[in-house]
């Protein structure tokens, strides 16, 4: 009984999926971009060096990195990435479906790691969460459940409580203004007592979307991921795609390539009533610079 009201969640699940601080300024996008899916240990062990530099602790990555090995081994890497790649965007070579039925079959009660479960485990000691505003959590189902079963990212005292804090879902009008539903998620965000430590090695990438229900107006992360910056100018992003999708590194050169990354995924509804989905980086709109 467990495991089909497990399989009538995940079928939701995936039905949900496919179903500002500065200004912008324009820049030429390159046509290519160089991404892996942590396969080599080269890959894995430059991305450790990354992380360590930006003072992302030895327990977090530890933990990140079994979950990559966890994945990695439950699943067919065919058409992933092992080292780093060249393409135009990284592409969906891998078959999801497969990936799913494959995950399942060895972690049949058990969904896994999304992109909120992944980034949070890295990004949770650059934050400060210490409100006690009230918090709508119903968009988080999937994650807490994942995390009833696996609770191995919230490595600090109160981290579920700060999880729930930061990636619940935000009240907000109806309008297609960005930057009047930017405002809305920093003012939620003081409420909520969230602030960013200031540095400058990494930050949380965070897309949100606009959703109308029943006449009222949501925001909701709808996807996330960790970006690394480098004094060579060079920014490594890193995100787990989805719960049954792999994890995946991209090497960008500045931001610009990873706005057109993100919104060539995530934006892809046209002439609806909704805002389009738009991109903070930490607690601002994310400049393209």
């Amino acid at each position: 009984m467990r495991k089909r009201a497990f399989a009538v969640l995940m079928i939701l699940y995936l039905a949900a999926i496919f179903v500002g601080c500065g200004k912008e300024k324009e820049q030429f996008i390159p046509t290519t971009v160089e991404y892996s899916n942590l396969l080599d240990d080269s890959v894995r062990e430059e991305l450790a060096a990354v992380m360590t530099d930006a003072k992302i602790s030895q327990i977090r990555q530890q933990v990140f990195f079994d979950h990559v090995e966890q994945f990695n081994s439950a699943v067919s890497t065919d058409g992933l990435a092992a080292d780093f790649v060249q393409a135009e965007l990284p592409k969906a070579d891998y078959d999801p479906y497969m990936m799913q039925d494959e995950w399942l079959k060895k972690y049949p009660d058990f969904l896994g790691y999304n992109c909120r479960i992944t980034s949070f485990g890295l990004f949770g000691d650059m934050l400060e969460i210490s409100g006690a505003a009230a918090i709508k959590e119903d968009n988080l189902i999937f994650d807490l459940s994942a995390l009833q079963e696996d609770s191995s990212i919230l490595i600090e005292e109160g981290d579920l409580k700060r999880f729930k804090a930061l990636f619940s879902s935000i009240p907000t009008e109806n309008t297609t203004k960005i930057n009047r539903l930017v405002k809305t998620v920093q003012q939620n965000w003081r409420e909520r007592g969230i602030t960013f430590k200031k540095q400058n090695k990494v930050s949380l990438i965070t897309v949100f979307f606009h959703d109308i229900w029943e006449g009222d107006g949501e925001l909701f992360v709808g996807h996330v991921g960790v970006l690394f910056p480098q004094t060579d100018g060079t920014l490594y992003f890193l995100e787990k795609i989805a719960f049954q999708e792999p994890y995946q590194v991209i090497k960008l050169k500045h931001r610009a390539e990873l706005k057109h990354y993100l919104m060539n995924k995530y934006a892809v509804d046209f002439g609806q009533s909704t805002a389009e989905p738009f991109i903070m980086e930490n607690d601002c709109l994310m400049e393209i610079k």
